[in-house]
């Protein structure tokens, strides 16, 4: 299968296709099945498939809910930024909760070598590239600021020592200096990788979250010890937290045909039942789209059918048309886009 190149993005399309009236005529569902076998596969991009495929990548399972004997771990939740600071929302790569503190944790999957420049981080990629980032740790901590105010709005208000910050590197192959790898926010993958060892009964990969709340836990412990303090949080507070850290939306992400995956905000949808918003669709929901581009596709030519259907485990299956779209936000974008639904063969809300 030959695919697109990366940077093609003519799944955006201008604005809304106009809406038919009546019946489809045979020069329309003609100009439908030439627009759907036109539709490219579009592979996702070799850096962000390496970062999914990698054994200890945490990134390849957040929005996932995971509860262990040390804890609960939630990822790729999007808290709201305080009034006054930039529109939009944070994303916290994963948030641990211990019976003693809220981690807020932000996953690097970096190969290469890290080192200071001042206040700057610089990385210099396997490939030579060099990039230049603010101070991780401090960013970081501004997740977890914005985390507090927003527990605070949902009437649980957290003490800020209980609320902990960390930055974990998931990748061996990246060397770091001396400085970075002693920071008290940050946890190299060689650190990860300990913890992961003492697990038992399965492989390393399966157990790389419950790893990473057994090293929050134990920072805790090592914390009660030296300061001589036995207390825990109140059982209300992280019962509050938890509650309302659940309720935060994770990305919502549409799958392209041939592979690509777009992450952002899907604002509403448009089919032949008007503009549907985003509140109609239940969270966490997915919904797969069965397009006709090979020869079946000669059956909706001939009228029997719909070039497309879309599947949840609610309603089940339901016709699409092939000028039907999506109007969704990616992040790092600065406009929503008009997306066409027929280069799309998954939707997953957040």
């Amino acid at each position: 299968m030959k695919f697109d190149s990366e940077l093609d993005e003519s799944y955006r399309l201008p604005g809304i296709p106009e809406r038919r009236k009546g019946e489809a005529q045979w020069s329309d569902r003609l100009d439908d099945w030439l627009a759907l076998r036109k539709v490219p596969p579009r592979a996702e991009s070799g850096q962000v498939r390496a970062g999914r495929t990698a054994e200890l990548s945490l990134r390849a399972r957040l929005g996932r809910h995971e509860s262990t004997r040390f804890g609960e771990i939630f990822g790729g939740k999007r808290v709201p930024r305080a009034p006054g600071q930039r529109a939009g929302r944070y994303e916290i790569d994963l948030i641990v909760i211990t019976p003693r503190r809220l981690h807020v944790i932000e996953v690097k999957n970096w190969s290469g070598r890290l080192s200071l420049d001042g206040a700057q981080w610089v990385h210099e990629r396997s490939n030579g590239e060099r990039l230049v980032h603010p101070n991780l740790a401090t960013y970081n901590q501004a997740k977890a600021q914005t985390l507090s105010r927003y527990l605070v709005s949902h009437g649980t208000a957290v003490p800020s020592p209980r609320i902990a910050q960390t930055v974990v590197f998931t990748n061996q192959r990246l060397q770091t200096d001396r400085a970075i790898e002693e920071h008290p926010n940050i946890v190299t993958a060689q650190q990860l990788e300990r913890y992961i060892r003492q697990q038992r009964g399965a492989s390393r990969w399966a157990y790389a979250f419950s790893a990473l709340i057994q090293a929050c836990a134990d920072a805790d412990n090592a914390c009660k010890l030296a300061d001589g303090l036995f207390d825990l949080m109140p059982p209300l507070m992280v019962d509050g937290a938890r509650a309302a850290i659940a309720e935060l939306r994770t990305w919502d992400r549409l799958q392209l045909h041939g592979g690509r995956e777009l992450i952002g905000d899907l604002l509403w949808i448009h089919n032949r039942d008007g503009r549907l918003a985003a509140e109609a669709f239940a969270s966490a929901t997915a919904y797969t789209l069965r397009w006709r581009r090979g020869m079946l596709g000669i059956l909706p030519l001939m009228g029997w059918g719909s070039f497309g259907h879309m599947h949840d485990r609610q309603t089940g299956w339901r016709p699409v048309a092939v000028n039907d779209c999506v109007y969704f936000h990616e992040a790092g974008q600065a406009q929503p886009a008009v997306i066409a639904l027929r280069a799309v063969d998954r939707i997953e809300i957040g």
